[in-house]
């Protein structure tokens, strides 16, 4: 009989605890979590007090709804009774095996695309969201966009709190300490010996007073103009030793338009100040003058017999900056005025005037603020093919000027990819190879990298939205892969074997440099900050790091980098110690270097990062006259 009375008991319990379900599922009575605890339930599924708790998972009957408990605790390594209870446990091993579930799936996508354009089976929608968590309603999304939200801000942390306000030695500052004392005014120091009113205006670059006698200032201006022999030497010293990183003035409006209307003008106006007549007398575009001195400005800066900080530079730059000003810009800006400050930024990348470029960043937004009709095709408006062209050159000179400011300062872009619907140049340079097909010139490579390649990382990394490492990913995947049939390659073949000798031959090679730089320099934007959290969570092994392929992808790029330096600065240093950007980002590399070999010593890399990094401080010995590198070398 006791048997049968435990039976019977038995049964009664289980058909008590079969209705208890029953009204639960009914929302009749709390949760057995709540009944275990003593604590007040609302009856909800899943009530309130557990979903604080964390448990929700178990909160209709004190069982998982989707698994066994015992099998989750067992694969968690936690006891049973966690499973309730120690929530932020099981929250962080999800979360860890989310993200390690997610580093699998891009290193799966990445090796895949490189063999076939279909997606595999195993990265289907369904299956992606098999990692957004558990819950007992399948609410995927809400899982999904906690774990998302976690990635973003690791990665959005790792960008660091830096201020875009450089000091005076070029360092940045960190945006909770109070603002660096203002620099002393660099244009106002160097400023040469001028008239009154001509200095009064370069000081207020770009506004111009009205009530000044702007014809005497331009006469004034005028006068100081140099020679017709040395104008023409600085207009070649313009095109051969700067013009070939940046162009916004060509050769045919340079010589057939600008040095002619100018110096015609002078002429007619020096013979009719001669008969004393000033009937019908020519003015010159004030805008127009000061693009033309501002290409002897750079002119002087490329003249390798002279320093590059030479007063002749100085003359002429002060001198464009108050031809400026004599028809404010804010009146209406004219093409030359968009040229004329796009080269007041190049003035200042390759003279050694200043400690830092934020204000030159400053300078070139502006231009680019004035340059907006230049963003629209130019056959909207049926302009003839010669502006045509020139309109769309100066567009894209422009917007390559832009992508670098904006990923060497950390600001968005100016130029909205939106906003623009401008057509490439014409590829006037472009030359036939043996087989009579077209080999693009080194402008189009250049233009094709940015519109395809460059400002698209611009934008992602200058972004306020969160960013996630599998768009790094694709960037650089992008990047790699840039160029139809190699077209890096090929341009590069094709400068090297024109056989031009001279001015010809020297620039050829200079833009054949150049090829090699973009690329390593572009990788180094988009790869260091990972490559820093990578070296910073496993410095004994970084290749174990969720942002391995960050750290080999920024190493490589820096050793590749550093070796062109080496390999190219014997050749050409008096060119490349006026070339401000490829000591920035040396130093970069030797930053990448420098960390692997101190913080990754047992790391196979070490050893060739130290040899690399002992080479190149040899390299930036000889360069300390640059300020870039002479304030560089302070950290190593």
């Amino acid at each position: 009989m006791p048997p049968l009375g435990r039976s019977a008991s038995e049964a009664r319990k289980g058909k008590d605890r079969e209705s208890t379900e029953h009204r639960r599922a009914r929302s009749e009575v709390g949760c057995s979590e709540c009944r275990r605890l003593k604590l007040r339930c609302d009856n909800s599924i899943p009530c309130n007090a557990c979903t604080k708790r964390g448990c929700q998972i178990i909160c209709s009957n004190g069982m998982c709804a989707t698994l066994d408990c015992s099998r989750l605790s067992s694969a968690l390594h936690l006891p049973f009774r966690f499973i309730p209870i120690d929530t932020k446990n099981v929250h962080r091993k999800l979360l860890e095996m989310s993200k390690r579930i997610s580093q699998l799936e891009d290193a799966l996508k990445i090796s895949h695309a490189a063999i076939s354009n279909a997606q595999h089976p195993l990265l289907s929608a369904e299956l992606l969201k098999m990692k957004a968590g558990i819950s007992p309603h399948h609410n995927d999304k809400k899982w999904g966009n906690a774990v998302g939200d976690e990635l973003d801000k690791d990665i959005m942390s790792s960008f660091g709190d830096l201020t875009n306000t450089e000091r005076d030695g070029g360092g940045d500052q960190h945006i909770d300490r109070d603002p660096p004392a203002p620099p002393e005014d660099s244009d106002a120091q160097s400023q040469p010996a001028l008239p009154f009113q001509v200095s009064h205006l370069s000081r207020s670059f770009p506004f111009g007073p009205r009530y000044l006698p702007k014809l005497e200032i331009q006469q004034l201006i005028e006068m100081r103009l140099p020679l017709s022999n040395r104008a023409s030497s600085l207009c070649e010293s313009y095109l051969e030793s700067i013009s070939w990183w940046i162009r916004p003035i060509d050769r045919s409006q340079l010589l057939e338009e600008l040095m002619p209307t100018v110096y015609g003008n002078r002429r007619a106006s020096s013979s009719m100040h001669a008969s004393g007549s000033s009937e019908g007398q020519k003015k010159t575009d004030p805008h127009d003058l000061a693009a033309l001195l501002m290409v002897f400005a750079i002119g002087a800066v490329g003249d390798f017999t002279l320093s590059p900080n030479n007063e002749e530079a100085e003359l002429y730059y002060h001198l464009s900056r108050s031809a400026l000003c004599l028809n404010p810009v804010f009146d209406g800006a004219s093409l030359a005025s968009v040229q004329t400050i796009a080269l007041m930024g190049a003035y200042d990348m390759f003279s050694f005037r200043k400690k830092s470029l934020e204000s030159t960043w400053k300078v070139l937004n502006f231009g680019m603020t004035l340059a907006t009709s230049v963003y629209r095709d130019p056959t909207h408006w049926k302009f003839e093919p010669k502006m045509i062209q020139r309109r769309r050159t100066v567009f894209w000179e422009l917007r390559n000027l832009d992508a670098w400011k904006s990923l060497a300062s950390g600001r968005p872009s100016t130029i909205a990819p939106d906003d623009v619907d401008c057509e490439l140049p014409i590829d006037s340079d472009a030359t036939l190879d043996e087989e009579g097909k077209e080999v693009p010139s080194f402008w189009r490579w250049k233009h094709l990298f940015l519109r395809d390649v460059l400002s698209k990382i611009a934008q992602k990394l200058c972004s306020a939205k969160p960013l996630k490492y599998s768009e790094i990913l694709e960037l650089d995947q992008s990047l790699r892969e840039f160029g139809p049939i190699h077209l890096c390659d090929q341009v590069a073949s094709a400068i090297g074997n024109r056989g031009y000798s001279g001015s010809e031959g020297t620039r050829a090679y200079l833009q054949q440099y150049l090829l090699s730089l973009l690329k390593d320099m572009a990788l180094q934007f988009l790869h260091r900050n990972f490559f820093a959290r990578a070296l910073l969570e496993n410095p004994a092994n970084p290749m174990q790091s969720a942002f391995a392929p960050s750290f080999i992808a920024a190493f490589n790029s820096a050793y590749s980098l550093l070796h062109v330096i080496r390999e190219h600065f014997d050749v050409i240093s008096h060119v490349m110690l006026r070339y401000w950007s490829a000591w920035t980002h040396s130093l970069t590399a030797c930053v990448i270097i420098g960390s692997v070999a101190a913080r990754a010593p047992s790391s196979d890399l070490a050893p060739r990062a130290y040899v690399e990094l002992l080479l190149s401080l040899d390299v930036f010995a000889k360069a300390q006259m640059h300020p870039a590198v002479r304030n560089g070398l302070v950290s190593f």
